[in-house]
């Protein structure tokens, strides 16, 4: 009987936690960060590094990036929960393809934070469609919005202009 207890109490708990588990996709505003204001889009800078991948043979190439947010302000961008930032690159589709090692059943449409003078690290893997090609002219695009952006208004977020972000790689 108490065991059969113990069980029941462990379902009911485990049956209770999982409301959260869609919370944890939602960003939390603090009212500070709505009284800071918004940094400029010219406040962004992209930057990226060859990690690995030999660039005259091999079919993949692993790049590490840096969006980093000169501003005293926070910078908001919109993207999607399922490594959506892993797909804003400008570049040559036609020798090149952005490929993610992260394969995800859903994804939901969120707002990434850059706090003030801070950094935001993510990398990338790219497939050569021509082993002789370089991954040269790459840029880095984000769709700005501001901290109380309305995520689940879909027209809203298919509207987002797209805005390039300066490199300073090369």
């Amino acid at each position: 009987m108490k065991i059969l207890n113990l069980i029941l109490i462990l379902i009911v708990i485990s049956c209770s936690r999982k409301t959260s588990v869609q919370e944890s996709f939602a960003y939390s505003f603090i009212e500070e960060d709505l009284s800071l204001g918004v940094a400029p889009i010219d406040s962004l800078s992209f930057s990226f590094d060859f990690v690995y991948g030999n660039r005259s043979s091999n079919k993949e190439e692993h790049i590490s990036c840096i969006l980093k947010n000169e501003s005293s302000k926070p910078f908001y961008f919109h993207t999607w929960s399922c490594n959506g930032w892993e797909y804003n690159f400008n570049y040559d589709t036609t020798t090149f393809q952005v490929f993610s090692r992260i394969k995800c059943l859903a994804t939901f449409s969120i707002i990434k934070k850059i706090p003030p003078k801070s950094e935001f690290y993510f990398s990338s893997n790219f497939y050569k469609k021509d082993s002789l090609a370089e991954l040269k002219n790459l840029s880095y695009y984000v769709f700005p919005v501001s901290p109380d952006f309305n995520t689940h208004d879909l027209d809203k977020v298919n509207k987002l202009e797209k805005v390039v972000v300066k490199n300073k790689t090369r």
